[in-house]
């Protein structure tokens, strides 16, 4: 399994840039959420792939980073459809991670402990699916 990984706001951006590159299979879509949807540097970056089939082939999982739980669901309700526009797979639950304690408060290695397996199952079947 190909992975990317943005562990910062504004590497989202180069994270797909290299999914795309490597023909990774599977790509976290990270952006910050203030009173937008998400920024418009990963809405400007979106908008160079093609709708239906730019991220095709590709298991997204949004993640969205924010000052506090009031917008927990904003991965799901906002980031999911566009990627899912965009042609990417969002099968996996979204992810709202607070902007100041991220990096330590070990919610992403829980997430990704929890979901791995799904997401390799996911990239399997994929694959065979394009093989077939």
């Amino acid at each position: 399994m190909t992975a990317v990984a943005a562990d910062r706001i504004l590497s989202a951006a180069q994270a797909f840039s290299v999914a795309q590159r490597l023909g990774a299979d599977f790509a976290p879509t990270a952006g910050a959420r203030d009173r937008a949807t998400y920024t418009g540097l990963l809405e400007l970056f979106l908008e160079q792939f093609d709708g239906g089939t730019g991220l095709a082939g590709v298991l997204a999982v949004p993640v969205m980073l924010g000052a506090g739980s009031a917008h927990a669901l904003a991965p799901d309700l906002l980031l999911e459809p566009v990627l899912v526009e965009l042609g990417a797979t969002a099968a996996l639950p979204g992810l709202y991670l607070s902007d100041r304690i991220f990096a330590e408060d070990g919610v992403i290695d829980r997430y990704s402990g929890r979901w791995r397996s799904v997401a390799q199952a996911l990239i399997h079947s994929s694959k065979a699916a394009n093989h077939a």
